[in-house]
């Protein structure tokens, strides 16, 4: 959870101070930012620059059930794509509060089918059950494009595509 990165930097500099160079925990951290980039590289894919490019984010805590945005991957992708010049909107059923903390620049809607309104990319951060059982025929109608890039693999490839969606998950 959100203790995972704070606890592998205390080892790493435990270890530093010890003489010892942790590089295998190291490498770790390093794959775990490198991920959450290849996710912003994948969203360029299917949109091209990012610039003024309507972003749907839905889901913001580091995991469903929580509202903790602590070190939360989904956080950090929501910003790197706000840096990319991305209009995100988030949407999160619990971690909102949290996360216009965190990114007080964030567009926030009070629920996904808003946050889905004139997008052209849907991101799903967070694997929320409400996000698996959507209503996608109506989320399609409210995007201006029908592209969905699923981070955490929560939604079924066919099902989405049968509705007319460009899908990419990880992995698949």
């Amino acid at each position: 959870g959100s203790c995972f990165p704070k606890d592998c930097r205390a080892l790493i500099e435990i270890a530093r101070r010890s003489g010892y160079n942790f590089y295998l925990l190291e490498g770790v951290m390093q794959v775990n930012r490198e991920q959450m980039e290849l996710m912003v590289r994948k969203a360029e894919g299917m949109l091209g620059d990012l610039k003024g490019r309507r972003v749907a984010a839905w889901g913001l805590a580091f995991k469903a059930g929580t509202d903790d945005v602590r070190e939360s991957p989904a956080v950090e992708i929501a910003r790197m794509l706000m840096e990319r010049g991305a209009e995100v909107v988030a949407y999160d059923p619990q971690a909102m509060d949290n996360a216009r903390r965190a990114l007080p620049l964030l567009e926030c809607a009070d629920n996904p089918l808003e946050a889905a309104r004139g997008a052209e990319l849907l991101v799903i951060l967070t694997d929320w059950e409400e996000f698996k059982f959507a209503d996608f025929r109506a989320v399609g109608e409210a995007m201006r494009e029908k592209k969905i890039l699923d981070t955490r693999n929560c939604l079924e490839p066919i099902s989405v595509r049968r509705l007319g969606f460009e899908y990419q998950g990880v992995g698949r």
